[in-house]
């Protein structure tokens, strides 16, 4: 949860600084004032700058501010100009309490400069107070450590889930912005419509998916499944159909038939499914029997044609010698090659360990750079000739300078990793390429081999040709017969190795069969058609004890089950209410959802923030339904409302609707003072 605990405003100014400092309790806290422009909306934006939610105002940094913290501040009855502005909340998740601080106008900081301290407001100058600087606004601010909506997100326990980008090809974190803007109501955009301070951050149906996150509903999580499986599904096709392809090039080439295998993905439960077949004498017969065949014809003896004399058993000999000689010279280059590929492996591996080091570092240099940039005064020993191991002084000098001065700057240092990163992105494309040569290299070392092998043995046999030689058509078949032995038994061995790849896909594709058959036919569960129920029942209520008038059945008034919004007959109702009553509506559907989440442990951070409700001429008695509705809910939330009304009318209008736990924050004519 989200507790506002105190904000603090300094304006300085040539003559004084003006200052807003207020504490906020739990229940319903009312900034009030009996004018306008009296700074009630100044001091709401505040709360909403510090926390980095000001694109809800409208925009981002410091523009979206009222002129009082950049330009020109009244006091008394002169403008005077604005030197510096700085704004300080005290915040709490219900554990923990820190303080934030953002300027809107200060020399040598910029408004993307967000410090945290971890500590009440009136610690923060305490030597034992830990100060964090980090950035906002920036790119990765929502997912890097040093980003502070990504460190805003953890204080406050929110897991965030990811959902579909605008263009519907990637994925992204629901920013916790838009979050937040279903719970802050600003004054000037923000009374437009329900969710109309909504900001575009190129997420595909953000208010759905934030409705969605706060009633912690499953049907983000059961589409998201439904995008997985049918993404491993077609990843499992692709796959499927490329064995497939392989397989039967492989086989017509040799002219062997496969059975057993279909064009589409099926579950394999044993691999004796899928079978070879090749045609032998006009008969099919398996592949294993083929080769068992050819290797029986293979092995028998040739007749000789002439009678072996000594010299030819010499030269026999000699040639025998000579292979030998080579098989050992091909096996040691065999081994080189070996062992050349297994440093290469071992060097890309490291050289991909450094790659990833050095991208870690650049990542934390150009986050040290923003937040320098923006003003930070952190120290970073980084930018230093500090160790940020062992914290001793580092010199690039054998003799120590009395001037110590930085290595490199910050701006140095980054071009100088970004071109160890390229150095080591072309090295590492080297290295593959070296890797592939050496892979063919040692493929072909070992087919030389067996032919080399394959020549000793038939050279030894020579050996014994004691009636003659054998004739050329017998040396045609044996050779013949021995290169289709090789390339029957090539592809049985890789039929093997796809009939394992196919079972393993089959098992994959029986996995998703599975998890698509448990997943709801219907997008919705039981639990999230009850939760949309009860959004549908708080939000008539909600209107009911408001006063709208614009619809005589509230039972015509539904909850879109695609939008989550409300509607009548399937339009949005706003264009069936008046002014007045489309303001109830925003305030009926706003609280609706924090009694829905509530009611079921949602995830809203139970905060409230209303800057000037009362629009469109609201009549009080509507305005008390409001704070009566906030009271019934106020011991475990804070609603903080900006509202220009008498002390003594609106003591009169809580005490009337029975709100007992509220905290009257009155403003004279200004509120810094």
């Amino acid at each position: 949860m989200l507790r506002i605990n105190r904000v603090k405003v300094i304006i300085s100014t040539s003559q004084q600084d003006l200052i807003f400092d207020e504490l906020f309790s739990e229940g319903i806290n009312v900034i009030r004032s009996g004018l306008n422009s009296s700074g009630k909306s100044s001091v709401i934006s505040s709360i909403y700058y510090c926390l980095g939610f000001e694109e809800i105002i409208g925009g981002r940094g410091h523009k979206v501010l009222s002129s009082a913290f950049k330009t020109v501040i009244n006091v008394g009855d002169n403008e005077v100009p604005v030197l510096e502005s700085k704004i300080f909340v005290e915040v709490s998740n219900g554990v923990d309490d820190i303080t934030l601080y953002r300027t809107a106008k200060m020399d040598k900081r910029k408004d993307g400069l967000i410090s945290v301290y971890f500590s009440k407001m009136d610690d923060i100058h305490s030597v034992d107070t830990i100060l964090e600087d980090m950035y906002v606004h920036r790119p990765n601010s929502a997912t890097n450590s040093r980003g502070f909506h990504k460190f805003l997100q953890s204080f406050l326990n929110m897991e965030l889930p990811m959902v579909p980008s605008s263009d519907n090809d990637t994925e992204r974190k629901l920013y916790i912005q838009l979050v937040f803007s279903s719970m802050f109501i600003e004054q000037k955009r923000g009374w437009g419509d329900i969710f109309s301070g909504m900001p575009h951050l190129g997420i595909s149906d953000s208010k759905k998916r934030v409705v969605e996150y706060l009633l912690d509903m499953s049907t983000l999580q059961n589409e998201k499944l439904k995008y997985q499986v049918r993404n491993s599904k077609k990843e499992i096709e692709l796959q499927w159909g490329f064995y497939c392809d392989q397989l039967n090039k492989l086989g017509k080439s040799i002219e062997v038939k496969i059975s057993g295998i279909t064009t589409s993905p099926k579950i394999l439960d044993d691999t004796n499914e899928i079978k070879a077949y090749v045609m032998y004498k006009d008969e099919s017969i398996d592949i294993d029997s083929y080769i068992a065949l050819i290797e029986k014809e293979y092995s028998k003896k040739p007749e000789r044609s002439y009678a072996m004399s000594p010299q030819k058993i010499q030269q026999i000999q000699i040639e025998i010698t000579e292979v030998e000689k080579d098989i050992i010279d091909l096996d040691e280059n065999y081994k080189e090659a070996v062992s050349a590929l297994n440093n290469e492996k071992i060097s890309l591996d490291k050289l991909s360990r450094g790659l990833k080091l050095i991208n870690e570092d650049i990542k934390n240099n150009k986050d040290a750079k923003k937040l320098v940039v923006l003003g930070s005064e952190e120290n970073f020993d980084t930018f230093k000739n500090i160790c940020p191991t062992c914290e001793q002084g580092i010199s690039d000098n054998i003799l120590i300078s009395q001037n110590e001065k930085p290595v490199m700057t910050i701006d140095e240092n980054i071009k100088h990793l970004e071109s160890q990163r390229k150095l080591f992105e072309l090295t590492i494309i080297q290295k593959e390429e070296v890797h592939g040569i050496l892979t063919e290299k040692i493929n072909r070392l070992q087919a030389g081999r067996e032919n080399l092998e394959a020549l000793a043995y038939s050279l030894r046999k020579d050996l014994y040709k004691i009636d003659g030689e054998i004739s050329d058509s017998d040396v045609e078949k044996r050779v013949g017969l021995r290169s289709k032995i090789r390339a029957y038994k090539e592809f049985k061995k890789t039929l093997d190795n796809m009939k394992a790849a196919f079972v393993n896909l089959g098992k994959d594709w029986k996995k998703n069969l599975t998890l698509e058959a448990t997943l709801p036919r219907d997008k919705f569960t039981n639990d999230d058609t009850e939760k949309l129920k009860a959004l549908k029942r708080f939000f008539t209520d909600n209107l009911t004890s408001f006063g709208y008038r614009s619809v005589n059945n509230m039972g015509e008034v539904k909850i879109s089950t695609e939008t989550y919004l409300p509607v009548i007959d399937n339009f949005d109702m706003k264009f069936d209410s008046s002014a007045s009553d489309h303001i109830r509506s925003i305030w009926a559907y706003t609280v609706a959802l924090l009694q829905t989440s509530e009611l079921f442990a949602g995830n809203h951070q139970s905060i409230i923030i209303l800057d000037e409700p009362a629009q469109h001429s609201i009549i009080l008695n509507d305005l008390g339904k409001l704070f009566s509705v906030l009271g019934s809910h106020s011991k475990k939330n804070q609603f903080i409302v900006g509202l220009t009304l008498g002390e003594a009318e609106l003591i009169e209008l809580l005490q009337e609707n029975d709100v007992s736990l509220y905290n009257i924050i009155g403003i004279d004519e200004h509120a810094f003072m």
